[in-house]
Order: structure tokens, then C-alpha cells, then sequence
């Protein structure tokens, strides 16, 4: 079973409602894994399970508009000025780093809202890290990364 504790998928497509996980693509990261519940032109709905100490990449997205709710655990959020990132000399990325914008620690139950453009990096603070992630559609050539992502 790859569905977290307690969350599990129901599909109305079959007559009989069995519950399943079927559906789910499970996508392994650097920092944990992704569930993608859906993904269609319109939408997107993902579970990042986030390991302790770590941190996705410091990336944005051209397009996509994500909205981050905290499902289990702490979240710490790293946020860059839109079009900061542009002019940035890249060589000296500890500079990058410590120019951050705005940050913020999510716990269970809070939500964040990043619209296109914003730069952002987030980094699991609990030894189990739940964010559901709801988005417009996902589509990969629309992140574009800054920084690498890294391990605990």
C-alpha cells in the first residue's frame, strides 16, 4: 500500500466502489515521493510525502498556480521575489539563498497559496511530512529549478 495512513482512494468508475490505490503514480524524490491523485488539463491533486531534513528544489513555475495544505507534520517554506531569480548571477548561490523573500514554518492544518512566478523550496521539519498539493494542471517543462533538490 503506498497511500500515507489514513488516506485512501475511492473510485466512482467502478460499479461497486471498491476502494483502491490503483490510481495513485508514485513518482520516488531526493526529498520522499509524490502521489498523484490527478492530473488533467484543469487540474492537479498530489500527496508530497516529504522525509525529515528534505528539501525539494528552489524552483518556479511559469503556469502553474499551487495551492499547499499541510496534511501531517511541519513544513519549513522558502519564498523568492517573482522575477528575482532573472538578473541573479547564479555562481554565488549561497548569496541566492540568503536573499530569500519570505519564509514561513506550515504546521498540520495550514495552507499557502504560491501563484506563477514566486520561487520556492520547502523542507520537512517532522519525521512524517504530509503536503497536499492542489494545482492547475501539472505539467513537468513547467518547473523550472534553481537550486537541486537534496536528501535528509
Amino acid at each position: 500500500n503506498i497511500l500515507p495512513k489514513g488516506l485512501r482512494y475511492v473510485s466512482t468508475k467502478d460499479t461497486d466502489y471498491k476502494i483502491t490505490n490503483d490510481a495513485y503514480k508514485k513518482i520516488p524524490k531526493n526529498w520522499g515521493h509524490e502521489l498523484i491523485v490527478h492530473n488533467s488539463e484543469k487540474y492537479c491533486m498530489k500527496y508530497l510525502v516529504v522525509d525529515y531534513g528534505g528539501r525539494c528544489s528552489v524552483h518556479y513555475h511559469k503556469n502553474k498556480d499551487e495551492i499547499f495544505h499541510i496534511a501531517q507534520g511541519k513544513v519549513f517554506i522558502e519564498l523568492w521575489k517573482p522575477d528575482y531569480y532573472l538578473n541573479f548571477n547564479m555562481s554565488n548561490i549561497s548569496k541566492f539563498e540568503s536573499e530569500v523573500w519570505r519564509t514561513a514554518i506550515l504546521k498540520e492544518g495550514e495552507t499557502l497559496h504560491i501563484s506563477p512566478g514566486i520561487a520556492h523550496r520547502f523542507k520537512g521539519l517532522s519525521d512524517k511530512n504530509i503536503i497536499v498539493e492542489c494545482s492547475t494542471h501539472d505539467d513537468p517543462n513547467d518547473s523550472i529549478r534553481i537550486i537541486p533538490s537534496s536528501k535528509s
